[in-house]
């Protein structure tokens, strides 16, 4: 009976023992994780969970002499999605009303929704009327991240052809092909606004200029 209790005590100390070093090792393991790795994977964390997007300036105004415009942009707006953040099974029913909205092509739309990528650009420079339609289903249907819809920039020319050959033309990136605009291009471009966008805000960084010549 003696040597039963000595070998019942001999086994709780073993395992006291056991259990004790499990919980230093935790604890050092918890604090590795916490001092030494934490700020590496809290930076991991953030970066997957948002990404830094470029939206462009509006391109500097043209006069003439007397003080006529030429050349103008005007505030448009681009659409993207990213992939990653978009739920599984919303990835039909958000390809279904880009392509219905913007009258693209399902399948094409679809496979850059389903893309294993951070960022996908659906359609370019559309009027605001497009773009509130697309807000409005998004509201409805409760998609709050994946969908994208950035401000843009499209160039014209009041006079249109009028003197085109000296006041030049822009790309579709609003680079400037020819005559002033291409010779100004530098002043005209003004700066890119830079930002970081997570599932919850926006946090905006960006330098933005306006020049006229």
């Amino acid at each position: 009976m003696v040597n039963h209790t000595l070998g019942m005590r001999k086994r709780i100390k073993i395992e006291f023992y056991i259990l004790f070093i499990c919980f230093i090792c935790l604890i050092i393991r918890i604090g590795y994780i916490q001092l030494i790795k934490g700020k590496v994977l809290r930076q991991m964390a953030y970066d997957q969970q948002s990404i830094q997007r470029t939206v462009s300036p509006k391109r500097g105004i043209i006069y003439d002499s007397q003080g006529k415009i030429l050349a103008v942009s005007s505030t448009v707006e681009s659409v993207t999605v990213n992939p990653n953040n978009i739920k599984k099974e919303d990835k039909e029913k958000v390809s279904r009303a880009l392509s219905e909205i913007f009258e693209l092509d399902y399948d094409k739309v679809l496979s850059k929704v389903s893309r294993n990528s951070s960022i996908e650009i659906i359609v370019k420079k559309i009027d605001k009327e497009k773009s509130n339609e697309l807000r409005r289903w998004l509201i409805d249907n409760n998609i709050t991240v994946g969908v994208n819809i950035d401000e843009d920039t499209k160039r014209y020319y009041p006079y249109e052809d009028l003197a085109s050959h000296v006041i030049g033309f822009c790309g579709s990136d609003n680079q400037g092909l020819g005559g002033i605009e291409a010779k100004y291009e530098e002043i005209l471009k003004g700066s890119n606004r830079k930002y970081r966008e997570t599932n919850r805000c926006k946090r905006w960084k960006y330098r933005r200029y306006k020049r006229k010549i």
